[in-house]
């Protein structure tokens, strides 16, 4: 779409820059764009991958999440699955509530760990602070798990990560189970870790 071309141009007369921010996927795909479809995806990616390519940069694309999307990273994305085929990670921004200026921001790195960090919002410069930067990594819920104790149950591992929504841990704490690294016994509603 033309929206592609006026970034091709801006980049033309920018030179090389190391980082492209684009600001949405959608409203640079242009009218009609169907974001569903794999064949209009595939057209949105040949485009940033053409800027990888002949600019040498690192493209950073605004793209709002699926409405009631659960899981982690390609599966919170709105649209086509082939965009988190494509991309090297996601970024999720989210606010606890409308009401607070506190929020998470969560990092899912292919073939790596994902990273939560706890942010706040400052609504006169719109800047991000950290606030109590927790990593919730496999490694960081087998450590707490062995600090505290090595049987502990999942509202001790929820209280070892502030600010952190429990069930964000407790999908980290079964992805940990599934990869090996925390043994869970007992029976539902009485496990241990």
């Amino acid at each position: 779409g033309r929206g592609w071309d006026v970034v091709r141009r801006t980049l033309d007369e920018l030179g090389r820059p190391a980082l492209v921010a684009l600001d949405t996927l959608a409203s640079l795909s242009g009218s009609g764009f169907d974001e569903n479809s794999g064949q209009a995806m595939s057209a949105a990616l040949a485009a940033m991958r053409g800027i990888v390519t002949d600019y040498g940069a690192t493209v950073l694309v605004a793209h709002h999440p699926a409405k009631h999307a659960e899981g982690t990273g390609g599966a919170t994305l709105r649209g086509h699955s082939s965009l988190f085929g494509e991309v090297d990670g996601v970024w999720s921004m989210r606010r606890h509530s409308r009401d607070t200026t506190t929020g998470t921001l969560t990092a899912d790195v292919k073939d790596g760990d994902r990273v939560v960090l706890g942010f706040e919002w400052d609504v006169e410069t719109f800047r991000l602070r950290p606030s109590g930067t927790v990593l919730l990594t496999l490694g960081a819920i087998a450590e707490t798990v062995a600090d505290l104790g090595g049987s502990a149950d999942g509202d001790q591992i929820v209280a070892a990560f502030p600010g952190r929504p429990e069930r964000t841990v407790y999908q980290r704490l079964s992805e940990a189970i599934e990869a090996g690294s925390v043994e869970r016994t007992g029976k539902r509603g009485a496990y241990r870790y």
